[in-house]
C-alpha cells in the first residue's frame, strides 16, 4: 500500500493576491527527506461549456502572459474565497462574455496533482446572450461562438490548444442533447 509523504515542516516561500507558493520540507516512506519541496497554492476555478440554441459553443480569445500569447478558451475564472463554484461559474460566465443560462457541474479534476491541490470545476449548460461584457480592468476579451460540430477540427487544428479548455470540450460535447 503506498503511504502518503510526512510533512517535517512549511514556510510560505512567496504570497501574492493571486497565488501562494509553499516551501516544505518532506520524508518520503523510503526514508529519504528533501528540503525543498514547493508547492503552488491558488484559488481553485471554474471552467464553462456554454451552447447556444443555435449550436455553438462560447469561447473567449484572450492574451495569456504565461504563454505569452493569444488564446482561444472556454470561459473560466478563480472562485473567490467563501463563494460556491456554481456561484463563480454563473459570475465569470456573464462578466467574461455577457451570456448567461442554467448551468450544472458535470466534473471536477485535479490540475496538476504533483504541484498543487487547485481544482478545476465543470460547468455545462445552455446559453444565451443576456447583457454585455462586465470585464476586470487587466482583462481584454473577445467573445468567439465556434459550432460545436467543428469543435473537434479546432482542436486538432491547434486552435484551441489550451489543455484544460480541449479536456473540457471534448468531456462536455457528448452531453450536448
Amino acid at each position: 500500500m503506498l503511504e502518503k509523504w510526512q510533512v517535517l515542516s512549511s514556510r510560505a516561500a512567496f504570497s501574492s493576491r493571486w497565488l501562494r507558493i509553499r516551501q516544505d520540507a518532506v520524508r518520503l516512506p523510503n526514508g529519504m527527506e528533501l528540503d525543498d519541496y514547493f508547492v503552488v497554492e491558488q484559488y481553485d476555478f471554474v471552467k464553462i461549456f456554454a451552447y447556444t440554441d443555435a449550436g455553438d459553443v462560447v469561447f473567449v480569445r484572450q492574451y495569456k502572459h504565461g504563454a505569452a500569447q493569444v488564446i482561444l478558451e472556454l470561459p473560466a475564472g478563480f472562485v473567490e474565497h467563501g463563494e460556491d463554484p456554481g456561484q463563480a461559474a454563473v459570475r465569470e460566465l456573464r462578466e467574461e462574455t455577457g451570456y448567461a443560462g442554467e448551468l450544472r457541474k458535470v466534473a471536477e479534476w485535479e490540475v496538476d496533482p504533483t504541484r498543487t491541490p487547485t481544482i478545476e470545476h465543470l460547468y455545462f449548460g445552455r446559453a444565451a446572450l443576456t447583457g454585455k461584457q462586465e470585464l476586470d480592468d487587466s482583462e481584454d476579451i473577445e467573445v468567439v461562438l465556434i459550432p460545436a460540430k467543428d469543435l473537434v477540427r479546432h482542436i486538432e487544428g491547434g486552435d484551441i490548444s489550451a489543455m484544460s479548455s480541449v479536456a473540457a470540450a471534448l468531456y462536455c460535447l457528448p452531453l450536448i442533447g
